[in-house]
């Protein structure tokens, strides 16, 4: 098994947008809002994309980890930081394709779990923000371990596997011990 972090080229690896202010936060939005305008066309409306679409996005998902958090603390998850890194579970050393053009110069980094303390490392089947979501009316939890989420798979299968095998599972990495070799800091 593999954790992929994905990222745009122009970033270094490794950020979390939460501990962001609001107004470096925006930028990014935007960037990636305008990306997505232009990638996908009517899919995203740039008109939508406002101050306070931004300021409430970014409330969101700070509320949002800060439940993670918490639920990962519940099950004796080691939370070090405040805000999660986000990766993607996988079978597979290779990238997959969608994740990778998320990004304007997307690029990622395949790490086996093996070189991870995986009481730092939460699970979401799916995306987290979707789940939160739609946790009142979904069988699944918001957060899994390590342990839990592979019995997960091994039941339901990966989520939204593709014609190339490719399943969804969110990680969120909370320590930065393994990964501060990929950091320009």
């Amino acid at each position: 098994m593999y954790l992929h972090h994905y990222f745009n080229k122009a970033n270094e690896p490794f950020r979390s947008i939460s501990e962001l202010p609001a107004d470096e936060a925006r930028k990014i939005f935007d960037g990636m809002a305008s990306y997505l305008i232009e990638k996908e066309g009517g899919v995203y409306n740039p008109d939508q994309v406002t101050d306070k679409f931004i300021i409430n996005r970014h409330k969101l998902r700070c509320d949002l980890e800060c439940e993670m958090r918490q639920q990962f603390i519940n099950k004796n998850g080691n939370a070090q930081r405040k805000y999660p890194y986000y990766l993607i579970l996988s079978e597979y050393a290779t990238p997959c394709k969608p994740l990778l053009e998320f990004y304007k110069n997307g690029d990622y980094i395949a790490l086996p779990v093996e070189d991870f303390d995986m009481t730092t490392v939460s699970f979401t089947y799916g995306d987290s923000f979707v789940q939160y979501y739609h946790t009142e009316d979904s069988p699944y939890e918001l957060v899994y371990t390590y342990d839990e989420i592979l019995e997960i798979i091994k039941k339901h299968g990966w989520v939204a596997k593709n014609e190339n095998g490719w399943g969804f599972v969110e990680a969120q990495l909370w320590s930065d011990l393994q990964i501060n070799k990929y950091r320009g800091n």
